[in-house]
C-alpha cells in the first residue's frame, strides 16, 4: 500500500498507524515517525510529508476542483459569514451612479502552519485588488505603521531579564474594522451570489485598509490609558503604577503583550476581545516568521527561525547544496559585471526572490547574514551568474547554521560595536559601514550597508561608521529610557579604529576633517556631551 505514519493524537495515549490521507487534517497531530522504503523509523515534523504536498489554488475554481475542495469550501464559508456579520457591503446595486469606477476583487488562499509546521487551518480571503484604485478617488493616505523588529528584540531581552509575562493575540478580519473615507463600488469574483457591491468598511487589499484599521486601534488603546511610543509609533505603553507597566506592539493585525503584572494582561485581553472579534494564542511561541522559546526559571528567551531556513530551502530546490560554513568568501570581490554572464528575465525574478527571502532572515535573527545580504542586493537590477552563485552559497550557509539563535539572558547593559570595510565596492569605492549592538546577552539591532559617500581614507570610512552607529545607539537609549522610566547612561560603542576615536572626541582636526559631510559630525557632540562612551578595543 501507500506510505503511512505513526501518528500521536492529541487525547490519545497509544499513537495509531495512518495513511497520509488520514493526517492531512492535523490540527490535533502533534508529532510523526514516518518509515523509509528499507524500513528504517524517521522522525519528522508534519510539514515534511503534508504541508508541502499541499498546492494552494490560485482560484475560487481550482479551490473547489482540488483534492482539498471540501475544506477550501469551509475556509470560504467562514470569510463570506465574517463579511456578513460586519455588513461589509450594500448589495442594492440599482443606484450606482452611471460610469462608476468598479474595483476588481479575488480569492486568496492559504494553508496556515503551526510553528513546528503542521496544518493549522485552511484560509480563504476575499481581497481588493487594490493596484486598480485611483489615488485621489478611491484612497488618500495609506501609511499605516508596524513594529520594528530592532523594537520586537529590545522588548523580548527586557522580558527576559525582567520576567515580564508575554502573550500574542491576532485580530481576526482586522481590516473589516476600519470605515471608509471615501466611495467604492467593487466587482467581486466567483462563489458569491452578488457581482457589485457598494463597500461600507475597509478590505483586505484596498491601499488605505492597513491605515483606517490602525487608526480605530490606535484609538481604542488610547482610551484604555496606552500612551504612544516616542521612538516606535507602533508600540504603546501603559504604566498603572510606579512598578508596573503594559506594553502592546502591533504588527498590522498581531498583536504582542507584555506585561509586568498577570491580572494587567488578562484585563486588556478581556478588553480587547470585547471590542474586536480577537484569536487569544496564549504565551508568545511564533511570531512573523520567529520561533521563540523560554525558560522563565533562568529567564531565557530563545528566538531563531529555523522552519522559515527549511522552507526557504525548499523553496528555491537547494537541499542538495554543499554545507557551507562561512556566508561569504572573504577573497570574493563582487562587482557590476562579474563574468558578464547576465541573468535571463527569470533567473532575474529567482535571484531577486533569493535576497528578498535572504534579508528577512537577517532583518528577524541573523546578524551574520547582513554584511553578505547587504552586498548582493546591490545587484538586483542586473544579477550575473556569479552573483546568483553567491546568493546560493549564501543560502546553504544558512541552512548549514540553521540552528542559531539569539539568546536573551537576565543581566548586561546595551553595548555597541562598529566597524567599516574601506573601498570594498569596487564598482564605486564607497565604504561599508556595520554596527550591532547587544542587550542581555544578544543582538537586539544590526546594519551592514554600503555609505553614502566616497571615503577618502579608512580612518574616515571609520568615523562616519561610528557615526551612523552613533545614531542607533540615541534611538536605543532613548527606547530604553521610555520603557523602563529610567534615564538610561551614556552607551558603550567599541571601536577597534584609534583615528576615527580622536576624530570623535577632538573637533579640532578642521583641516583633516571639513570635507565630510556635516551631518556626520554631531557624533563630536554626542561624545563631548557624554551620551556615548568611545573605547577602543
Amino acid at each position: 500500500g501507500g506510505e503511512e505514519f505513526l501518528v500521536k493524537w492529541l487525547g490519545y495515549d497509544e499513537p495509531t498507524w495512518e495513511p497520509l490521507d488520514n493526517v492531512k487534517d492535523s490540527e490535533a497531530l502533534t508529532r510523526f515517525t514516518g518509515i523509509e522504503d528499507d524500513g528504517t523509523p524517521v522522525s519528522a515534523e508534519l510539514h515534511a510529508a503534508c504541508s508541502t504536498d499541499i498546492d494552494e489554488p490560485a482560484t475560487y475554481q481550482e479551490a473547489v476542483n482540488s483534492p482539498y475542495a471540501k475544506e477550501w469550501k469551509q475556509a470560504i464559508d467562514a470569510e463570506l459569514s465574517s463579511h456578513c456579520t460586519n455588513k461589509m457591503w450594500d448589495t442594492d446595486t440599482t443606484q450606482t451612479p452611471p460610469g462608476t469606477h468598479l474595483v476588481d476583487s479575488k480569492w486568496v488562499f492559504k494553508v496556515k502552519c503551526n510553528a513546528n509546521g503542521s496544518i493549522k487551518k485552511f484560509k480563504a480571503r476575499l481581497v481588493a485588488r487594490g493596484f486598480t484604485q485611483r489615488e485621489g478617488i478611491d484612497f488618500n493616505e495609506t501609511y499605516a505603521p508596524v513594529v520594528k523588529f530592532n523594537t520586537l528584540r529590545a522588548l523580548l531581552a527586557l522580558a527576559a531579564k525582567l520576567d515580564l509575562h508575554v502573550h500574542q493575540m491576532d485580530v481576526i478580519t482586522a481590516f473589516l474594522n476600519g470605515d471608509l473615507d471615501v466611495e467604492i463600488w467593487m466587482r467581486l469574483p466567483a462563489g458569491i451570489a452578488d457581482d457589485v457591491v457598494k463597500l461600507r468598511h475597509s478590505l483586505y487589499g484596498l491601499k488605505q485598509s492597513p491605515r483606517l484599521w490602525n487608526k480605530v486601534l490606535d484609538s481604542f488603546l488610547q482610551q484604555l490609558g496606552f500612551s504612544v511610543s516616542e521612538f516606535d509609533t507602533a508600540l504603546y505603553i501603559k504604566r498603572t503604577d510606579n512598578t508596573k507597566i503594559l506594553i502592546v506592539a502591533v504588527y498590522v493585525d498581531d498583536l504582542t503583550i507584555f506585561a509586568s503584572d498577570l491580572d494587567d494582561l488578562l484585563a486588556l485581553k478581556f478588553a480587547l476581545a470585547e471590542r474586536f472579534k480577537m484569536e487569544d494564542m496564549g504565551e508568545i511561541s511564533f511570531l512573523l516568521g520567529l520561533q521563540i522559546t523560554r525558560d522563565r526559571s533562568k529567564r531565557c528567551i530563545t528566538i531563531g527561525q529555523q522552519k522559515y531556513i527549511k522552507d526557504m530551502i525548499d523553496k528555491f530546490n537547494l537541499n542538495g547544496m554543499q554545507p557551507n560554513h562561512i556566508p561569504m568568501d572573504p577573497n570574493l570581490h563582487l562587482n557590476a559585471d562579474n563574468g558578464a554572464d547576465a541573468l535571463d528575465g527569470s533567473g532575474v525574478k529567482e535571484y531577486q526572490s533569493i535576497i528578498g527571502t535572504l534579508m528577512y532572515l537577517m532583518l528577524g535573527t541573523r546578524p551574520d547574514l547582513a554584511y553578505s545580504v547587504s552586498r548582493l542586493s546591490q545587484f538586483l537590477a542586473a544579477p550575473t551568474a556569479a552573483h546568483m552563485t553567491a546568493a546560493k552559497k549564501v543560502c546553504a550557509y544558512a541552512n548549514t547554521t540553521s540552528d542559531l539563535s539569539l539568546v536573551f539572558k537576565d543581566g548586561g547593559d546595551i553595548v555597541g560595536y562598529s566597524d567599516a570595510d574601506y573601498a570594498r565596492c569596487t564598482d564605486t569605492r564607497r565604504s561599508t559601514s556595520g554596527y550591532v549592538f547587544m542587550l542581555n546577552g544578544a543582538a537586539i539591532s544590526w546594519k551592514s550597508q554600503c555609505q553614502k559617500s566616497t571615503a577618502l581614507s579608512m580612518a574616515e570610512a571609520e568615523y562616519i561608521a561610528l557615526a551612523e552607529c552613533a545614531e542607533e545607539a540615541l534611538w536605543i537609549q532613548g527606547l530604553l529610557s521610555e520603557l523602563s522610566a529610567t534615564k538610561q547612561t551614556a552607551v558603550l560603542i567599541y571601536k577597534d579604529n584609534q583615528a576615527a576615536i580622536k576624530l570623535a572626541a577632538n573637533p579640532t582636526h578642521h583641516q583633516r576633517t571639513k570635507h565630510i559631510d556635516v551631518r556626520y559630525h554631531f557624533l563630536q557632540d554626542l561624545v563631548g556631551n557624554e551620551r556615548i562612551h568611545l573605547q577602543y578595543i
